[in-house]
Protein backbone atom coordinates (compact mmCIF):
# COMPACT_ATOMS: atom_id res chain seq x y z
CA UNK A 1 0.00 0.00 0.00
CA UNK A 2 1.20 3.30 -0.67
CA UNK A 3 1.75 5.70 2.19
CA UNK A 4 0.25 9.13 2.53
CA UNK A 5 0.91 11.54 4.64
CA UNK A 6 -2.69 12.50 5.91
CA UNK A 7 -5.14 9.45 5.79
CA UNK A 8 -9.16 9.49 5.59
CA UNK A 9 -10.40 6.17 7.07
CA UNK A 10 -13.72 5.30 6.88
CA UNK A 11 -15.58 3.32 9.52
CA UNK A 12 -18.96 2.73 8.22
CA UNK A 13 -21.74 2.03 11.22
CA UNK A 14 -24.51 -0.39 10.54
CA UNK A 15 -27.64 -1.52 12.38
CA UNK A 16 -26.30 -4.88 14.25
CA UNK A 17 -21.91 -3.71 14.18
CA UNK A 18 -19.80 -5.40 16.54
CA UNK A 19 -19.39 -2.78 19.54
CA UNK A 20 -15.15 -3.70 20.37
CA UNK A 21 -14.42 -3.94 16.31
CA UNK A 22 -15.06 -0.46 15.19
CA UNK A 23 -14.62 1.35 18.55
CA UNK A 24 -11.18 -0.31 18.98
CA UNK A 25 -10.49 -0.07 15.49
CA UNK A 26 -11.41 3.65 14.86
CA UNK A 27 -9.43 4.36 18.42
CA UNK A 28 -5.97 3.29 17.51
CA UNK A 29 -6.01 4.67 13.94
CA UNK A 30 -7.21 7.91 15.66
CA UNK A 31 -4.40 7.46 17.65
CA UNK A 32 -1.95 7.34 14.86
CA UNK A 33 -3.10 10.25 13.80
CA UNK A 34 -5.37 9.41 11.07
CA UNK A 35 -8.72 11.34 10.27
CA UNK A 36 -11.29 8.36 10.85
CA UNK A 37 -15.08 9.36 9.96
CA UNK A 38 -17.12 7.44 11.51
CA UNK A 39 -20.86 7.38 9.14
CA UNK A 40 -23.97 5.77 9.80
CA UNK A 41 -25.30 3.71 6.39
CA UNK A 42 -28.82 4.63 7.59
CA UNK A 43 -28.83 7.18 10.46
CA UNK A 44 -26.51 9.16 12.77
CA UNK A 45 -27.19 7.26 15.63
CA UNK A 46 -26.57 3.34 15.23
CA UNK A 47 -27.18 0.50 17.55
CA UNK A 48 -24.98 -2.35 17.96
CA UNK A 49 -24.99 -6.50 18.14
CA UNK A 50 -25.95 -5.60 21.82
CA UNK A 51 -28.08 -2.50 21.75
CA UNK A 52 -25.11 -0.13 22.40
CA UNK A 53 -25.69 3.78 21.04
CA UNK A 54 -23.31 5.31 18.76
CA UNK A 55 -23.24 8.74 17.31
CA UNK A 56 -21.81 8.71 14.11
CA UNK A 57 -19.84 11.95 12.57
CA UNK A 58 -22.05 11.86 9.42
CA UNK A 59 -23.71 9.60 6.95
CA UNK A 60 -22.33 7.12 4.65
CA UNK A 61 -24.15 9.11 2.15
CA UNK A 62 -22.54 12.53 3.08
CA UNK A 63 -19.10 11.51 3.05
CA UNK A 64 -16.82 12.66 0.11
CA UNK A 65 -15.14 9.38 -1.42
CA UNK A 66 -12.75 11.03 -3.17
CA UNK A 67 -11.01 12.12 -0.20
CA UNK A 68 -11.02 8.85 1.11
CA UNK A 69 -7.73 6.87 1.76
CA UNK A 70 -9.43 3.70 3.51
CA UNK A 71 -11.91 1.71 4.79
CA UNK A 72 -12.53 -0.53 7.56
CA UNK A 73 -15.29 -2.58 7.85
CA UNK A 74 -16.42 -3.88 11.53
CA UNK A 75 -18.28 -7.06 11.66
CA UNK A 76 -20.97 -8.67 13.58
CA UNK A 77 -24.80 -9.62 12.78
CA UNK A 78 -26.74 -8.03 11.51
CA UNK A 79 -24.47 -5.31 11.18
CA UNK A 80 -22.14 -7.06 8.37
CA UNK A 81 -25.32 -8.17 6.63
CA UNK A 82 -26.52 -4.44 6.61
CA UNK A 83 -23.48 -3.65 5.11
CA UNK A 84 -23.73 -6.03 2.70
CA UNK A 85 -26.76 -4.15 1.30
CA UNK A 86 -25.11 -1.03 1.32
CA UNK A 87 -24.15 0.20 -2.21
CA UNK A 88 -22.53 3.10 -1.83
CA UNK A 89 -19.98 1.31 0.56
CA UNK A 90 -19.66 -1.31 -2.26
CA UNK A 91 -18.39 0.95 -4.30
CA UNK A 92 -16.10 2.32 -1.93
CA UNK A 93 -14.68 -0.80 -1.32
CA UNK A 94 -14.19 -1.08 -4.85
CA UNK A 95 -12.77 2.00 -5.77
CA UNK A 96 -10.34 1.62 -3.17
CA UNK A 97 -8.91 -1.51 -4.02
CA UNK A 98 -8.34 -0.31 -7.47
CA UNK A 99 -6.42 2.62 -6.15
CA UNK A 100 -4.55 0.15 -3.98
CA UNK A 101 -5.48 1.95 -0.62
CA UNK A 102 -6.53 0.34 2.72
CA UNK A 103 -9.38 -2.03 2.91
CA UNK A 104 -9.90 -3.84 6.08
CA UNK A 105 -12.61 -6.35 7.57
CA UNK A 106 -12.72 -8.25 10.58
CA UNK A 107 -15.22 -10.75 11.82
CA UNK A 108 -18.02 -11.71 9.22
CA UNK A 109 -17.10 -8.42 7.53
CA UNK A 110 -14.42 -10.60 4.85
CA UNK A 111 -17.90 -11.38 3.66
CA UNK A 112 -18.76 -7.94 2.43
CA UNK A 113 -15.07 -7.78 0.67
CA UNK A 114 -15.45 -10.74 -0.94
CA UNK A 115 -19.23 -9.92 -2.05
CA UNK A 116 -17.31 -6.78 -3.70
CA UNK A 117 -15.31 -9.13 -5.95
CA UNK A 118 -11.91 -7.68 -4.74
CA UNK A 119 -10.76 -10.90 -2.72
CA UNK A 120 -10.35 -13.54 -5.57
CA UNK A 121 -6.80 -15.48 -5.16
CA UNK A 122 -5.72 -13.71 -2.18
CA UNK A 123 -5.30 -14.64 1.47
CA UNK A 124 -7.98 -13.65 3.98
CA UNK A 125 -9.45 -15.04 7.16
CA UNK A 126 -12.61 -14.35 9.33
CA UNK A 127 -14.68 -15.19 11.55
CA UNK A 128 -14.68 -19.26 11.83
CA UNK A 129 -18.75 -18.92 11.37
CA UNK A 130 -18.15 -17.77 7.80
CA UNK A 131 -15.07 -19.38 6.70
CA UNK A 132 -16.78 -21.90 4.01
CA UNK A 133 -17.36 -18.47 2.13
CA UNK A 134 -14.54 -17.38 0.55
CA UNK A 135 -14.56 -19.76 -2.46
CA UNK A 136 -11.57 -18.92 -4.61
CA UNK A 137 -9.65 -17.17 -2.10
CA UNK A 138 -6.08 -18.47 -0.12
CA UNK A 139 -7.56 -19.09 3.16
CA UNK A 140 -6.14 -18.61 6.56
CA UNK A 141 -6.85 -19.26 10.61
CA UNK A 142 -4.34 -16.85 11.40
CA UNK A 143 -5.30 -14.12 13.94
CA UNK A 144 -4.48 -11.17 11.13
CA UNK A 145 -4.20 -11.68 7.47
CA UNK A 146 -2.08 -8.54 5.46
CA UNK A 147 -2.87 -9.42 1.78
CA UNK A 148 -1.15 -5.92 -0.16
CA UNK A 149 -3.65 -3.60 0.58
CA UNK A 150 -6.18 -5.76 2.11
CA UNK A 151 -6.19 -6.44 6.04
CA UNK A 152 -8.26 -9.13 7.89
CA UNK A 153 -9.32 -10.79 11.30
CA UNK A 154 -10.98 -12.86 13.07
CA UNK A 155 -13.58 -11.76 15.22
CA UNK A 156 -13.19 -9.59 18.58
CA UNK A 157 -10.57 -11.37 19.93
CA UNK A 158 -8.14 -10.22 17.76
CA UNK A 159 -9.46 -6.71 17.71
CA UNK A 160 -6.36 -5.02 18.95
CA UNK A 161 -4.41 -7.07 16.45
CA UNK A 162 -6.27 -6.09 13.79
CA UNK A 163 -6.00 -2.29 14.98
CA UNK A 164 -2.30 -2.48 14.89
CA UNK A 165 -2.05 -3.69 11.65
CA UNK A 166 -4.03 -1.02 10.31
CA UNK A 167 -1.80 1.36 12.07
CA UNK A 168 1.73 -0.25 10.70
CA UNK A 169 0.00 -0.47 7.37
CA UNK A 170 -0.74 3.34 7.42
CA UNK A 171 2.15 4.81 9.11
CA UNK A 172 4.92 1.93 9.66
CA UNK A 173 6.09 -0.68 12.37
CA UNK A 174 7.70 2.01 14.96
CA UNK A 175 4.24 3.68 15.16
CA UNK A 176 2.23 0.59 15.63
CA UNK A 177 5.03 -0.55 18.18
CA UNK A 178 4.73 2.71 19.68
CA UNK A 179 0.78 2.38 20.45
CA UNK A 180 0.89 -1.19 21.34
CA UNK A 181 3.19 -0.19 24.46
CA UNK A 182 0.96 2.99 25.31
CA UNK A 183 -1.83 0.90 25.74
CA UNK A 184 -0.27 -2.09 27.38
CA UNK A 185 -0.46 -4.56 24.62
CA UNK A 186 3.55 -5.55 24.48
Amino acid sequence: MKKIKKHVILVPFAEGFEESEAIIAVDLMRRAEAEVIMAGCSALEVKSARNVKVLCDTLLSDVNAEKLTGVVLPGGIPGTTNLMKDTILRNIIIDLDRQNLLVGAVCAAPTVLYAAGILAGRKVTSHPSVAKEFSGCLYSEDRVVCDGNVITSRGVGTSVEFALALVENLTDKDRATAIAKAIVCQ
